[in-house]
């Protein structure tokens, strides 16, 4: 099923479409699972609030059938390759700039 909602707005969609469900099938108990990005570096936990405030929300407003279960979601963490190839490039640059500054010194 495909839930439409403007830009990155889906919460009360979600919450409504789930609220339907539970009224549909009242002997069900629902449970989302919500994958939650395991961060690569301390500062990037900043950047999941939108998680969050999903299981906030159905925590809160989900009613006593919905459950909400958390799983780690580790990403690739090999570089891709266009990030390898952004790297290499940087690397030889400052490769050739360091010649550079060493030459006419």
């Amino acid at each position: 099923m495909v839930l439409r909602s403007p830009y990155r707005r889906f919460y009360q969609q979600l919450l409504q479409w789930l609220h339907h469900l539970t009224v549909q099938n009242p002997d069900k108990h629902v449970v989302v699972l919500l994958p939650e990005l395991v961060h690569r570096r301390w500062y990037q936990i900043f950047v999941s609030y939108r998680m969050r405030r999903l299981k906030r929300e159905l925590l809160i407003k989900g009613g006593p059938h919905i459950s909400v279960m958390s799983t780690p979601w580790y990403p690739d963490l090999r570089p891709s390759e266009t990030e390898a190839r952004w790297w290499t490039r940087r690397l030889h640059r400052a490769e050739v700039g360091a010649t550079r500054r060493h030459s006419t010194s």
